[in-house]
């Protein structure tokens, strides 16, 4: 091995050991451990500029770094360093989806998708990705092509209930809320427990016309979760 290949070989090893340090403060932020997750996000930043100093144009290492910018909020950093990486690789599908979810932050969501699309494009069976996709378009109100997004989820991952549940919300915001209750049944069988089932389940009802039929599963939702009272409150006054 010459040395431009140990020197590759050593941004290597150092790319993956941001990698798992970034992977380790995903799972302590998620757990709730912020300040671990915190400490070890910094460390893992340390592990990508050690690749970088190696090698500049390391667009993984790149990527990596624009991504732990992102979870600790330096978002104009964070987009620099994805710039960098896409000028360096355009098929670096994970840097578009990065930079789809930054846009997200700055309120971009029109400009996110094109993002979004980018890296679908590339690897469309990165099945999360469609998850966000549809997320930024329910926001939009898109209704027609979030269902579309959701339904490859649901075809992936059918207990998936979140994507259930929002193709649910998506279908009663399109005035379709027979197939709403189909697919609210259905999401019901794999979790009755998601409150969020029972609260679309009773506003398709409302749809319907069935308003005293809606109100025992208003009640329900509201039993498993009494944030719900608020939503249902908001969505009786409509």
């Amino acid at each position: 091995m010459d040395s431009e290949e140990r020197k590759l070989k050593d941004a290597e090893a150092w790319f993956d050991k941001g990698e798992g340090t970034k992977m380790a403060g995903r799972y302590k932020s998620f757990a709730g451990q912020h300040e671990e997750g915190i400490e070890l996000y910094e460390k893992a930043l340390n592990c990508f500029d050690k690749a970088l100093e190696i090698n500049p144009n390391y667009s993984e290492a790149l990527r990596g770094k624009g991504e732990v910018l992102m979870f600790l909020g330096k978002y104009d950093e964070s987009l620099k360093c994805l710039d960098k990486s896409l000028e360096i690789d355009p098929n670096n599908a994970k840097a578009w989806y990065n930079k789809g979810l930054v846009l997200i932050m700055f309120h971009k969501l029109e400009e996110s998708l094109k993002y979004f699309n980018e890296a679908i494009r590339i690897d469309p069976e990165h099945i999360y990705w469609w998850r966000n996709k549809s997320a930024v378009l329910l926001d939009l109100e898109r209704f027609d092509e979030a269902i579309i997004c959701l339904d490859k989820v649901i075809e992936k991952l059918p207990n998936e209930i979140e994507a259930w549940r929002d193709k649910g919300e998506a279908l009663v915001k399109l005035n379709k809320c027979e197939e709403a209750l189909n697919c609210l049944n259905k999401a019901i069988k794999i979790d009755p427990n998601d409150a969020g089932l029972w609260f679309w389940k009773a506003c398709a009802l409302q749809g319907l016309g069935k308003n005293n039929e809606s109100m025992n599963y208003f009640v329900k939702a509201i039993q498993i979760d009494p944030n719900y009272a608020k939503y249902v409150a908001k969505y009786i006054a409509k």
